[in-house]
């Protein structure tokens, strides 16, 4: 006789990433943090025993791909559960077929306020832009005191939510303007011409790194005094080298991600990610890898792919420590993280703090009222 042994099986779980298109950056080091999280999982036990495989499809950075995708893995595979999708519109094409379903969407990067909203199946580890837009608003007033501002946005449900949580926050008493331009085709010097044109002090830029530091140079070319802020989409090293000179002086805010630190998990996941890829990982990277990992750990407390028990699942992870930082779930399905203000200065992406005090130590003044 033979001796019985349990079949071990393969747990597969899909991912919608912009591989391709606007926000191919994001999408491909997200991927790189995935993968690198999968090989984590299966050396560790996988799924109560079983390897962990990411079935992948390439979203094109469209809202309408990213949908045809989703039905593929949803339908055609039978997945239980997305880790997707990386932009906010993609994620809210997303999420209604989620909902039908009774399936789990996990985006490791979508930032919409409307996502919060989307439905009891919809989850994500990127903070909201409810907390980026109102940080950056009352920066731009109390820090900067700059008392007519204009939000230029990208015409999307990111720039859209970001447009209307900065200009909802703005504490000072003439509302910001609001001016979008296209996703795609949009004249560049035509935008930056008629920002000049609006009178503002300073501009929030909302966007993505190719499309920003386009814009960014036509407006240091025909109003270089003008403050410019922007998202936390601008902390990649793409946009210094798509917008050189043109980005110094940047402020934008960032979930701090050091991979020089010593916390044991993050020096694990930046040792990993170096041996494998032979580069620093950023922040995209780091909550790609956290994404997996705790779609990992619900199933594991959910004993396996149902995915009511993973929702649940999910709502009961508390100070989950990834590479990212701490992440618990509130009711709604969103992480909550509270980001820092950073600048760029001379080439490089400094905290706005060390940044003032590095100036005031320079002129001998304080450095005032840090943000």
């Amino acid at each position: 006789m033979l001796p019985s042994c349990a079949a071990k099986r393969e747990v597969r779980v899909g991912a919608v990433l912009s591989l391709s298109g606007e926000g191919a950056y994001y999408g491909q080091a997200i991927r790189q943090g995935m993968d690198l999280a999968v090989e984590q999982v299966n050396t560790s036990g996988g799924i109560g025993g079983n390897s962990l495989r990411i079935v992948y499809l390439d979203s094109s950075s469209s809202p309408e791909q990213a949908a045809r995708a989703a039905i593929q893995l949803y339908d055609r595979h039978d997945l239980p559960l997305i880790l997707g999708a990386v932009l906010s519109s993609e994620t809210l094409r997303i999420a209604p077929l989620a909902e039908q379903r009774h399936k789990i969407l996990l985006s490791p990067a979508s930032s919409s306020p409307e996502i919060t909203r989307a439905g009891k199946y919809v989850f994500r580890i990127y903070p909201s832009d409810t907390l980026e837009g109102a940080y950056m608003a009352q920066l731009a007033a109390d820090e900067l005191r700059l008392r007519r501002v204009l939000v230029l946005a990208i015409d999307n449900a990111f720039g859209r939510g970001l447009a209307g949580v900065f200009r909802k926050s703005f504490p000072g008493a003439a509302p910001p303007l609001v001016q979008a331009y296209a996703t795609h085709g949009a004249d560049y010097a035509a935008v930056a011409e008629k920002a000049r044109d609006s009178g503002v002090e300073g501009i929030y830029l909302v966007g993505y790194y190719s499309d920003m530091a386009e814009i960014l140079k036509e407006i240091r070319r025909v109003s270089p005094e003008l403050k410019i802020l922007s998202t936390s989409s601008f902390g990649n090293p793409k946009t210094l080298e798509s917008a050189g000179k043109a980005a110094e002086g940047v402020i934008f805010p960032a979930i701090v991600f050091d991979p020089e630190s010593d916390d044991p998990t993050i020096a694990r996941f930046v040792r990993n990610f170096r041996m494998r890829y032979g580069s620093n990982p950023d922040l995209w990277a780091a909550h790609g890898y956290d994404a997996v990992l705790i779609a990992a750990e619900a199933m594991n407390r959910a004993d396996g792919s149902v995915p009511d028990r993973i929702a649940e699942a999910l709502l009961g992870i508390r100070e989950f420590h990834g590479a990212s930082g701490s992440l618990s779930f509130d009711a709604e399905g969103d992480v909550v993280q509270y980001p820092r203000a950073y600048i760029v200065h001379e080439g490089r992406f400094i905290l706005y703090r060390d940044y003032l005090e590095q100036m005031g130590s320079r002129t001998g003044a304080g450095s005032g009222k840090k943000p």
